[in-house]
């Protein structure tokens, strides 16, 4: 065993520097060389063009030109409206970047996040970027567009009041106020708004402000937030939500400011905010029921929706299952259990979200269909297109997919009554959503709706003649209103009628519309009717409607009469029959998650009537309502000054004096600068520092690094120059001096978001003196490294609980002096995590580091990252191995600490018990060393990791009887 020197600096600046400058830059692209992380792939390369208006220059591809006008329009009609409510302009133009699908959105370069598939856009703070994608509806898009704006005109009017006051240092406001406005100045409160506020209300999660916290981050605080402003716009008007803003100079905390506007304090407000939430919502219950009221529950734990009953024969006994797709651990995948079996008691048909080929299986947005014999059918994301899948629900596999070249997006797949033709929603590179049909037996795929509306939900007609649908096209879609429709297919289309309705078919039954192929109306009103579902006989209809204000299930008879089945007091989807049809699944929304929920189906004498034939049906009201019947508005020339050709234009990201702390080598400082352009795919690095501890060595002791990557490719490259120089002490060497300056290359190619392959050169003199100048050498190196690195792992508030994580890489330096071999490098670094529960998990670790040749590469083995229970850089070696053992669980949910003048939280501490074993050596392996203790993980919110280690070591003969402590900073293994 070496111990460590006590000098303080044990390892190079230099060495430091260089991971600075090249691992580190390159860690956004990387996620650190050769080290773990999912990948953000840029499948394809776009032709980016610029859209100039009065105040925005709206960035976008060939393909979206119609969206970037309508953009324009939209962009510059909601900046006159917030100018107006902020009294207030923006200083600057302001950078639009659009995307015509969620899945080109994600893979923006203009943050090197990866983006959870829920985030419908973003305000970059750095150079006031606003980016979003269109998902179909002209409506949705533009209360994005205006929330985001919102997000501009906050910052721009924070600065400025700050600016006239001369006020240098100001109050950060709190997530859901930033969130809660703008949410409030970005369109009408709706039925989401009533879903989600009025049953946190109901449960009781929602009583005062200082509730905010628990949901912070999540849409639910969107929604809380946009209640408050509501509340304040009803209460005291709107003229005091302006005086906020000007009033923002006047004091140094968010709540000081609101006490100075308001003559009370932010507990006072906050609690009349709640006493507003009850009297808003706690009459609801006089006439609606909560669903576990009204229904019996399926699922308990986790997310579950959209249901698709089904009829399975398995071991020889027929049964009726509920299929459905859930998040029940972190990961979407898709489920079943039989109507009979014990609540939650189900089974994993699927799992999602850890392998390219399921990607993503859109939780919320895309439904999942069953056939009579058992197939499920559903879309998943499998590269960058979605894909059809069919899977045998009593095998559990898959059995046949279908990829379409000209379609980016497939939703909502629905099977004919024959079991030979798929409808579903879909959409282009253009990110218009239309109607497809995919005939199995001719492998056709027919598009049967071509126009600029959101057609959704597809359903069969029970004589598959016909297809039903959710769509924006009626007289109230411009505002964001869906309506029901209904296809009338070709005659090559249609698929064999069932002989279960062969009767009504001969009839002309209700939901054929009367005249040839086309698109006819089926309901209209200023509400939202989605996901129908027929009976099999024809006879009845179930969907989803919030025409009485809240989201609930309704039921279309065959003689036009609309009544409603369900009335919940937040909200009910996603209706289908049951095979025996006395009953039916929904999913509903309680306690802050959505459930799968089974219900009889009342008779007609114990529902309430919401309608009429007279004012419901087809031919009725086709002459009323017109299919098509609104455009979206577009800018004119006045507007724009017209489209160019997107030039790279580079900006200062950041420019600051840093300071880094790194778990082996310890503190250092310098001076680092970044340069990229609007799309964030091609960036410049700059770094400058000195380490002279004299004025003599000030200038040979500058230390420069500049980089440049490229990240429009799927292949990213990157490269760069630098000189660094250092004196520093090994433990093996001794005192070194080392001056290295060079050139650096990196490629990475992404084989998927979870997979990728990279390889790295560095050529650079080195010259480096032993012994204080006793043994001197140069050398020409060159150094070149492969690497493969794997990660699926989902990570929960302290480090990851669930997946793997795998890597490899091999690098070999020669000298190009005299061409000989100067070392050569393996690591190996493999992590599972069995998941035990939602918050437990086992995690096992195997770590493996082994170098040789002239100058082989060392690493340190102790401390909290590794080998707990010794002290940190115990041992310094070129071979190195580890088996780390760690059962992690829950402590405490939640710990608040008083203090005299305030309350200090924690959130999520987990507890551990870990095993531990390893060994350093040189030449001869020698004894393993271990330990074995207890540890508690406290997370500081998503930013840092406060770790608590208490160990003991052992030889494998016997443990040590004393106790070693540890507290350092970072997530779990």
């Amino acid at each position: 065993m070496t111990t460590a020197h006590p000098k303080s600096r044990i390892r190079p600046i230099a060495a430091i520097l260089l991971a600075i400058a090249v691992v580190l830059i390159w860690g956004d692209l990387a996620k650190a060389q050769f080290y773990f992380g999912k990948n953000k792939v840029q499948y394809t390369q776009f032709d980016w063009m610029v859209l100039a208006t009065k105040r925005f220059d709206i960035y976008f591809y060939g393909s979206e030109r119609d969206l970037a006008e309508l953009t324009a329009e939209s962009a510059e009609r909601s900046y006159d409206i917030l100018a107006d409510r902020f009294n207030h302009n923006v200083e600057r133009r302001i950078p639009l970047i659009i995307y015509s699908s969620p899945n080109f959105f994600s893979e923006t370069n203009v943050v090197s996040a990866l983006l959870p598939e829920n985030v419908g856009g973003f305000t970059e703070y750095l150079k006031g970027r606003v980016v979003l994608p269109f998902n179909g509806s002209y409506s949705e898009f533009r209360r994005v567009l205006q929330h985001e704006l919102v997000h501009v005109f906050t910052i721009s009017k924070l600065q400025y009041v700050n600016r006239i006051h001369k006020k240098l240092t100001s109050a950060s406001p709190p997530l859901w106020f930033t969130e809660g406005i703008a949410e409030f100045y970005s369109g009408e409160w709706d039925t989401d708004g009533d879903m989600i506020v009025g049953d946190l209300v109901l449960n009781g999660r929602l009583d005062n402000i200082d509730d905010m916290y628990p949901i912070s981050g999540t849409y639910l605080m969107y929604k809380a937030g946009e209640s408050f402003f509501h509340f304040l716009e009803e209460e005291y008007g709107t003229e005091y939500i302006l005086r906020i803003f000007d009033n923002w100079w006047r004091e140094n905390s968010f709540d000081d400011i609101m006490e100075v506007t308001f003559g009370k304090s932010m507990r006072e407000i906050g609690a009349e905010w709640g006493y507003w939430l009850k009297k808003r919502y706690f009459p609801s219950l006089d006439k609606r029921e909560l669903p576990d009221r009204l229904a019996v529950a399926m699922t308990s734990s986790g997310y579950n929706v959209k249901p698709a009953p089904m009829r399975l024969t398995i071991n020889g006994r027929t049964e009726n299952f509920v299929a459905f797709k859930g998040n029940r651990l972190g990961y979407t995948g898709l489920y079943m259990k039989s109507e009979s079996s014990p609540n939650d008691d189900v089974e994993t048909l699927l799992r999602g979200e850890r392998s390219p080929n399921f990607e993503s299986l859109h939780l919320l947005g895309s439904a999942v269909d069953a056939t009579r014999d058992g197939r499920l059918v559903f879309s998943s994301k499998r590269y960058e297109r979605d894909v059809l899948y069919v899977l045998d629900a009593a095998k559990r596999r898959i059995i046949d997919e279908y990829g379409f070249d000209s379609l980016y997006v497939i939703s909502s797949p629905n099977v004919s009554p024959d079991g030979h033709h798929v409808v579903f929603s879909g959409c282009a590179k253009d990110g218009i959503h239309d109607l497809f049909l995919f005939d199995e037996a001719d492998d056709r795929l027919t598009r049967l709706t071509s126009d600029l509306y959101l057609d959704a939900d597809p359903v069969f007609t029970p004589d598959g003649r016909a297809v039903l649908f959710a769509s924006d096209r009626g007289r109230h879609g411009s505002d964001g209103y869906m309506n029901l429709f209904v296809c009338r297919l070709e005659e090559d289309q249609v698929s064999e009628i069932p002989d279960s309705i062969a009767a009504l078919v001969t009839a002309e039954p209700w939901w054929l519309p009367q005249g040839g192929p086309g698109i006819y109306p089926l309901t209209d009103g200023a509400h939202n009717d989605r996901s129908p579902d027929f009976s099999a006989d024809g006879t009845e209809m179930l969907f989803t409607s919030d025409r009485d204000g809240r989201f609930n299930i309704h039921r279309r008879r065959a003689d036009g009469v609309i009544e409603r089945v369900t009335n919940v007091a937040t909200g009910a989807f996603d209706p289908r029959f049951l095979p025996d049809e006395d009953e039916l699944v929904f999913t509903a929304y309680q306690r802050s998650s959505f459930q799968i929920y089974k219900m009889p189906l009342p008779g007609a004498d114990s529902t309430k009537p919401v309608t009429n034939p007279q004012t419901f049906g087809t031919a009725e009201v086709s002459d009323s309502i017109q299919a098509g019947d609104w455009d979206p508005e577009r800018a004119g020339g006045e507007l724009t000054r017209g489209a160019v050709k997107y030039r790279n234009r580079f900006s200062f990201d950041i420019a600051q004096s840093a300071v880094s702390f790194d778990a082996f080598y310890g503190t250092l400082g310098g001076f680092q600068t970044a340069l990229t352009d609007i799309l964030g795919n091609h960036q410049y690095f700059f770094l400058l520092a000195n380490n002279a501890e004299t004025k003599d060595e000030i200038l040979k002791s500058f230390n420069v690094a500049v980089t440049y990557i490229n990240r429009e490719h799927r292949l990213n490259y990157g490269y760069g120059v630098y000189h660094l120089y250092d004196d520093f002490y090994d433990p093996v060497d001794g005192d070194v001096r080392e001056r290295q300056y060079g050139a650096a290359g990196y490629l990475g190619y992404p084989l998927s978001k979870f997979r990728r392959v990279e390889a790295s050169l560095f050529l650079r003199q080195s010259e480096r003196e032993k012994f204080i100048g006793l043994d001197k050498r140069e050398a020409l190196l060159a150094t070149q490294f492969l690497g493969f690195v794997q990660d699926n792992s989902l990570w929960d508030i302290s480090g990851p609980i669930d997946g793997h994580r795998f890597m490899l890489a091999v690098g070999y330096t020669a000298n190009l002096s005299d061409f000989v071999s100067f070392n050569r490098l393996a690591v190996i670094d493999a992590r599972k995590y069995f998941r035990l529960g939602r918050y437990s998990a086992f995690a096992v670790r195997a770590l493996g580091h082994f170098s040789s040749g002239e100058e082989p590469q060392r690493r340190y083995l102790g401390g909290s990252w590794d080998l707990r229970g010794y002290p940190r850089r115990d041992e310094y070696a070129r071979n190195i191995v580890l088996v780390s053992n760690e059962l992690r669980f829950p402590l405490i949910d939640a710990l608040f600490v008083g203090f005299p003048i305030a309350s200090l939280g924690f959130q999520g501490i987990r507890g551990a018990l870990f095993f531990d074993a390893g060994n350093a050596w040189e030449e001869e392996f020698g004894r393993m060393q271990g330990s074995l203790g207890v540890g508690a993980r406290v997370s500081l919110g998503y930013l840092v990791v406060l770790r608590f280690d208490w160990a003991r070591r052992t030889d494998f003969k016997k443990i040590d009887n004393h106790t070693n402590f540890e507290f350092f900073f970072g997530w779990n293994f």
